[in-house]
């Protein structure tokens, strides 16, 4: 009870775009696919973690989050995050929020 713990989270995404979509359920040969190129989402945050007692626990973090693409342009946006949990046997729960930048996917027909 009571001890501190100190996180590292970090990742890397890459997501392709395709310039030619075509319409759902129609078949398409893989060479055939065009594709515009990537968008890499990355994340790196701190985190402080305690132990408020033998079944609680929370967690912060907070960091630098970012969408580029390699043609250039890109986001650089703060990202955080809270996480409280309780733990007992056999089951547990957890409440978390997090805030990052990440892309939106739409697609349409």
């Amino acid at each position: 009870m009571g001890r501190n713990s100190f996180v590292l989270d970090a990742s890397l995404a890459d997501s392709l775009t395709r310039t030619n979509p075509t319409p759902a359920g129609t078949p398409v040969p893989a060479a055939t696919l065009d594709i515009d190129g990537h968008t890499y989402i990355g994340v790196a945050m701190l985190g402080w973690g305690r132990e408020l007692s033998a079944t609680w626990s929370t967690l912060l973090q907070a960091g630098p989050s970012t969408v580029r693409r390699p043609s250039g342009g890109g986001v650089l946006a703060p990202a955080a995050g809270a996480h409280v949990s309780y733990a007992r046997a056999p089951w547990f729960a957890a409440c978390r929020s997090r805030r990052r930048r990440r892309p939106t996917c739409t697609s349409a027909a």
